[in-house]
């Protein structure tokens, strides 16, 4: 994630000259702006993340698991191909 963050600070944004408004993809932009979703390229725990921010961080989460909330997903992954 560290070189996705470093791509993206050398990455000069550009205007999508295709773009159309009547028609748009939410991938591009009239905009000179880009929105980059860094991540592992596959799905993760959400479990171990909080393992390693403990580890890390020297204190123990306080963990309260609640039900799948509206909009919540159950696995995502990055696509790193545009960075």
């Amino acid at each position: 994630m560290v070189e996705g963050i470093i791509i993206c600070c050398f990455k000069k944004a550009s205007i999508d000259d295709d773009f159309n408004p009547l028609i748009p993809n939410p991938s591009t932009s009239s905009a000179p702006y880009r929105i980059f979703k860094i991540a592992n390229a596959r799905p993760t725990q959400f479990t171990y993340f909080i393992e390693l921010l403990e580890k890390n961080l020297g204190k123990k989460a306080i963990k309260d698991f609640q039900p799948l909330q509206p909009g919540d997903v159950v696995s995502t992954a990055a696509k790193m191909d545009l960075l």
